[in-house]
């Protein structure tokens, strides 16, 4: 579920929670851990994308639109209950073992069940009301059903986040690692079957068609969340009889809710600002693109011609934005948060140790490591944004006509957020949490004034959406940046880091531009023009790659003074 609608700093809280129950292991295991949380994060993300692409191809952007509509209003409350589960078990089962409370260790997961079980019904109440009223708001009931099919998810979710949160305070990510897989498993194949049997089998309308995908995706969270019970109940935590016996005095379970709670709200609150993005979109693009309509209504005649009937532009407009141009642009942050990963650590010990020095290096790794990642794939989207989306969703070619100009634009958006993302993630573990919800308000209140403003202007229309979306990750990254600086005490320099990436950069957008023009004027097929891509990829890469050699920012020049001291000592 999370993996279908996740936006850019979605990912980031998600691998903070992970991240955070990593830290509270033990020493010994943290290597080992840390490798099963990037190749589960790998993973998970790995078979979300290979989901998405053909449940795109199969609903079209109307059911996309019918989908994404459901999930921006299910994921704020997803993230309310659920996000900040995990890593407050992990915590105080981690306290709880390293004092050798094993009966309070055990009462703990016993008290968060009941609570956090109680905590999800009333959320799948909320959610239940939220799409009756969603529904009568857009007169949409497709939609609303799409909303209620995913309900259970939250239950099933809570319960098998108090599961993993207990096993990772054990130092085990084997749990978390089972669940997260097969559960994205089974979306990838009940996913895609619903999605097929509903349509072109039981020849559904295309609103059903999404809300059968979302049944779906409810249902492989509960297989999901069964594999997990089973997999502990064989396994078992390694609790013996005799450390029971040890710890006969247990906390109350007034003070174990108080406790969680203390620990779980602050990242659930968190993650419900990161969500709002999907939110806002969902107000003001079908909305401003009606307003746009009234105001040119030949605005959209090539898509009626196409065969989208009149009524249904909006949502077609906004599930091709969203099915389409989001999704690709949201693997730049996913793959720098997820690459940067193994830095966060050594960040932290750092900021413990009151060391600026050494905070200011390993800041500077990250942005550097996160920017030599985003320009070149920023580069690529922004010379060739056609291209791209036709070498991933191929025949859409209605969709890809609605996201090329938008696409375009998120190429400097991805370079923003690919590089803010990791960057967002080591504020939170290095500040408190009340300033990355004041920097995601921010954001949030700068894209829904812009959305407002701008996409009910007919000369940008769905491009506006793409615009806000620049504009908040510049402010994030630029909010991200100034915290992170003062925190070194002014010894952190980001911007200069960022000149050599972004003149190669700048080469290697010319480069993929001429490559990409001279790859359309032979470009007669599908197949050509998806070679076409991978060779412009290849050119512009190689370019890239060489101006860095060139400018010595390449990693392998930081081990030339290694090497260096080797061969004095030889002699």
């Amino acid at each position: 579920m999370r993996a279908l609608c996740s936006e850019k700093y979605t990912f980031a809280i998600s691998g903070i929670s992970l991240t955070m129950g990593v830290l509270w292991m033990s020493r010994q295991g943290f290597i080992k851990n840390s490798a099963i949380l990037l190749v589960t994060i790998a993973v998970t993300k790995i078979l979300g994308m290979i989901y998405k692409v053909p449940l795109t191809m199969l609903l079209g952007g109307e059911g996309m639109g019918h989908l994404s509509a459901a999930m921006s209003v299910f994921m704020p409350v997803f993230a309310a209950v659920v996000s900040g589960i995990t890593p407050a078990v992990a915590r105080l089962t981690a306290e709880n073992r390293a004092l050798g409370r094993y009966a309070n260790m055990r009462k703990t997961r016993r008290v968060s069940l009941r609570l956090f079980s109680l905590i999800s019904a009333a959320g799948c109440i909320v959610l239940a009301g939220a799409a009756a009223l969603f529904g009568r708001l857009t007169g949409q009931t497709d939609n609303a059903l799409a909303v209620m099919c995913a309900v259970p998810t939250l239950l099933f979710c809570s319960v098998a986040a108090v599961e993993k949160g207990y096993h990772e305070g054990l130092s085990d990510m084997v749990p978390t690692a089972v669940s997260e897989m097969t559960e994205s498993a089974f979306r990838l194949m009940l996913g895609l079957g619903f999605g097929y049997a509903s349509g072109h089998i039981l020849g559904l309308p295309i609103g059903l068609c999404a809300a059968a995908a979302v049944l779906a995706m409810s249902a492989a969270s509960m297989l999901g969340s069964a594999v997990l019970f089973i997999h502990t109940a064989k396994k078992g935590d390694g609790v013996t009889k005799a450390q029971l016996g040890a710890d006969p005095v247990c906390d109350s379970a007034a003070h174990m809710t108080g406790r969680l709670l203390a620990c779980a709200v602050p990242i659930a609150f968190t993650s419900l600002v990161n969500t709002l993005t999907g939110l806002i979109d969902l107000i003001a693009i079908p909305g401003g693109l009606r307003l746009a309509e009234k105001a040119s209504p030949h605005l959209f005649d090539r898509l009626t011609a196409g065969g989208v009937s009149p009524g249904s532009v909006p949502t077609f407009v906004y599930g091709s934005y969203t099915a389409l141009a989001l999704t690709v642009y949201a693997i730049v942050p996913t793959l720098t948060s997820m690459l940067s990963k193994s830095l966060l650590p050594e960040i932290t010990a750092a900021f413990s140790a009151k060391d600026e020095c050494r905070l200011s290096r390993s800041l500077s790794r990250l942005v550097t490591a996160a920017a030599l990642i985003s320009m070149p794939v920023g580069a690529v989207i922004t010379a060739c944004p056609k291209a791209v989306l036709g070498f991933i969703f191929g025949s859409r070619t209605l969709e890809i006509y609605v996201c090329e100009r938008p696409f375009m634009i998120l190429g400097p958006a991805a370079v923003c957020s690919g590089i803010s993302a990791p960057c967002f993630s080591a504020l939170l573990l290095l500040e408190r949490p009340a300033a990355g919800i004041r920097i995601m308000l921010v954001s949030c209140a700068v894209k829904l004034v812009l959305d407002l403003v701008l996409i009910p202007q007919p000369a940008l229309g769905i491009s506006a959406a793409a615009i806000s979306t620049a504009v908040s990750s510049l402010y994030i990254l630029a909010a991200c940046f100034f915290r992170l600086r003062r925190l070194t005490k002014k010894t952190f320099s980001p911007f200069r880091l960022l000149i050599k990436p972004f003149y190669a950069a700048v080469l290697c957008l010319a480069a993929a531009f001429i490559c990409a023009k001279t790859v359309n004027l032979y470009a007669d097929s599908v197949f050509t023009g998806r070679f076409g891509v991978l060779l412009t990829a290849g050119v512009s890469g190689g370019i890239y790659i060489i101006s860095l050699v060139l400018l010595c920012e390449m990693p392998k020049n930081c081990f030339a003074p290694l090497n260096f001291k080797k061969k004095r000592k030889r002699t």
